[in-house]
């Protein structure tokens, strides 16, 4: 069974500190400290809700079907990416 996936390239070096960091936070989440320490939240990111696979540093491959979600935060948040289209069996 053939599967399209979608591979995403993306660099930061256009973005300043804050939308790293909301980049970085939206894709893995992050953990939320509230009442001095006293409690932690760890807040999932999108990718805990997707099949996946992260093969480099910046460059993850997904369904087809679920790339919007990402792009979304990363135009949003003026980061350079790059899109590569493929039909797979098993990659993810």
């Amino acid at each position: 069974m053939m599967n399209e996936v979608s591979i995403i390239s993306y660099k930061l070096q256009g973005c300043n500190e804050g939308q790293k960091t909301a980049i970085k936070r939206a894709i893995n989440g992050y953990n939320d400290h509230s009442n001095n320490g006293s409690h932690v939240y760890k807040r999932r990111g999108l990718l805990h809700g997707m099949s996946h696979k992260k093969i480099a540093k910046s460059v993850i491959i997904i369904n087809k079907s679920e790339k919007n979600k990402l792009l979304k935060i990363f135009k949003k948040n003026k980061a350079s990416i790059s899109v590569i289209e493929l039909y797979s069996r098993n990659i993810i």
